[in-house]
């Protein structure tokens, strides 16, 4: 997979690999429109009628009609000369989306350069990506749809690519499915613990106070390498050999995986650790340096004696929301739901071009989920509640996975794929399931080939941990009087939403009886909510680590709108409904922060 070039004029919205063209010809039809032959494979088609292309595109797009709701999201194979997509756009209300995969490049480049479809793709409704791989158009997609919108997507071939393009169709197919099963996994997990989330990191704040960030410790191994150890079946053949390494390159453990290391003399020099549901730890692990999601639970960092480090990822609202307050230096990571993946990410911060997995299976290995040893039982395939599917397996073959573990695969191989040439991956696990864009290496081999000379990990570490935690006692203090200043603000910001929502509803009375009598009402009434909207968005930031808290809930709010979805034609009353919708949402979420704080009051 190689996106090798973006091509400026469209932006980001249009990506292709540049192909020479010299071969493709276009036809003039009847009507005066273009056409051109696929040649593929020994067929020769035409892409578009050699009569009348534009009438044979109005007759698809009336048949897409039926399917077209007026927030429809559209991926479609095939670009073609851009007949189809014209005839689709004449059709399409303001939130209709295309993103397109054409599948010849050449064709594409050379669209592209003599600007036959200019309208089209600068058009702002219109995404497309040609490339030598549908992954291509996965990873393009993942930019812009998610869990808000995936629910609404409808996949279109055009009508001559189904005869040609069979197989690169099944694998746009397979690509797009599984993004969306991605998004259905992230909804699932956005709905079971948002407000969980919510609670744990408002409790947190002592600890996110007291905790180093992960900033202090951004590019300390610049240049160097670090082991990244999973929890895998696997781990039991190779873990013996990190004691070889162990103060030469930095070993990071995720939490399940740190008692089966300490058991075998193998001290690591980091734990990391993003589960909400883990009550505590004991003293095994003291002096370890902890790295943490402000969203697990206060007693489990609070029972750690070690260094507590803020992992600071990408999806803690919370913890970002506090630094930028308070003007504090932030290095963020990108997690992928998978404690390992917060790990990696761990590593990438702290400098490291080379990152080693061991123990990462993603697979039942000897039909096993973890190694023996770990506080989780080692259970079987069958008790396991998720639908089980083969995949490649290191060395050849397949191996037995299942639904959570592919997206964990496609996670890791989207991060070798898109950081290589600033992180190498190096997959040491010697079992489980292949991670595509990785090095596959025995341990003994990765240690061979990316082993440091430097025995200096420890005092690196200590470095940095002898300066101290970011704030001081003059600031913490600080932090705790804001926030209860920014609960007294909590109640004005709740009465402006309140107030919007009562004009809200005048507005869409007005709406259903639209005339010339009554425009000036309604013009009133829109610049009315605009100035609503101008004095919330300015309260907002006077509770802006309230905010944080709120976007968790928030967010799975618009998970639930993405299935109520809207049908209302008319663009007017649809927007007014989705801006009434996502006031509501953000209210809702604001009033659950509030009540959460109650509750923490009323329990001491």
């Amino acid at each position: 997979m190689a996106v090798s070039d973006i091509f400026e004029q469209f932006g980001e919205q249009v990506v292709y690999n540049r192909k020479d063209y010299s071969g493709i010809n276009f036809e003039r039809c009847k009507d005066g429109g273009l056409t051109f032959k696929i040649n593929k494979n020994g067929q020769s088609v035409y892409a578009h009628s050699k009569y009348n292309p534009t009438k044979e595109a109005e007759r698809f797009a009336d048949e897409m009609e039926t399917i077209m709701e007026s927030d429809t999201v559209f991926l479609i194979f095939g670009f073609g000369l851009g007949h189809f997509i014209r005839a689709l756009l004449k059709k399409a209300s303001k939130r209709n989306h295309f993103f397109i995969y054409e599948p010849d490049n050449a064709l594409f480049t050379k669209i592209i350069d003599e600007g036959y479809c200019n309208d089209i793709l600068e058009n702002k409704h219109i995404y497309a990506v040609s490339d030598d791989d549908g992954e291509s158009f996965s990873l393009f997609i993942r930019r812009f749809i998610d869990g808000d919108v995936y629910m609404r997507c409808k996949t279109v071939i055009l009508p001559t690519y189904k005869e040609v393009y069979k197989k690169e169709f099944v694998d746009f197919l397979e690509h797009t499915k599984t993004m969306m099963s991605e998004n259905e996994l992230k909804r699932n997990t956005v709905f079971r613990k948002n407000e969980l989330w919510a609670e744990n990191s408002l409790k947190n704040t002592d600890n996110i106070l007291n905790s180093y960030s992960i900033a202090q410790f951004q590019d300390i191994f610049k240049g160097r390498s670090a082991v990244v150890v999973s929890a895998g079946p696997s781990l039991k053949k190779n873990m013996l050999l990190l004691k070889e390494i162990k103060g030469k390159i930095p070993i990071i453990s995720v939490f399940v995986a740190a008692k089966v290391l300490i058991a075998n003399g193998i001290i690591p020099d980091f734990i990391v650790s993003i589960d909400n549901l883990q009550e505590g730890m004991s003293d095994l692990y003291n002096d370890i340096p902890l790295i943490y999601d402000s969203r697990v639970r206060r007693a489990f960092v609070d029972s750690h004696k070690g260094p507590n480090i803020n992992i600071m990822s990408n999806t803690d609202s919370y913890s970002k929301a506090i630094m930028s307050k308070y003007n504090k230096e932030t290095a963020v990571t990108f997690g992928g739901g998978s404690v390992a993946c917060d790990a990696v990410s761990v590593a990438e911060v702290m400098g490291c071009s080379d990152i080693i997995l061991i123990g990462q299976d993603l697979a039942y290995t000897e039909n096993q989920c973890h190694v023996e040893g770990t506080d989780h039982k080692a259970k079987k395939p069958d008790e396991i509640g998720y639908d089980k599917i083969q995949v490649p397996a290191i060395g050849g073959g397949t191996v037995m996975s299942d639904v959570v573990f592919k997206y964990y695969i496609q996670w890791f191989a989207d991060y070798g794929g898109t950081k290589r040439g600033a992180v190498n991956l190096i997959d040491a696990t010697e079992g489980g399931a292949l991670i595509e864009n990785t090095e596959v290496l025995t341990l003994r081999e990765a240690i061979n080939k990316y082993n440091s000379d430097n025995d200096d990990v420890d005092k690196i570490i200590s470095d940095v941990v002898s300066k101290g935690t970011i704030f001081s006692e003059d600031e913490k203090e600080k932090v705790f009087y804001d926030m209860e200043e920014e609960f007294n603000e909590l109640d004005k910001v709740l009465k402006l939403m309140e107030e919007e929502k009562e004009l809200f509803d005048k507005y869409q009375k007005s709406l259903k009886f639209r005339s010339a009598s009554n425009i000036k009402n309604i013009l009133k009434i829109e610049e009315r909510l605009d100035e609503y909207d101008e004095k919330i968005e300015k309260a907002k930031g006077k509770i802006k680590m309230l905010m944080g808290v709120a976007a968790y809930i928030e967010y799975a709010n618009r998970y639930v709108s993405s299935v109520r979805r809207i049908k209302e034609e008319d663009e007017v009353m649809a927007s007014a409904i989705m801006r009434k919708n996502w006031l509501i949402q953000l209210e809702t979420a604001l009033k659950s922060v509030k009540t959460l704080k109650k509750e923490e009051e009323k329990n001491g």
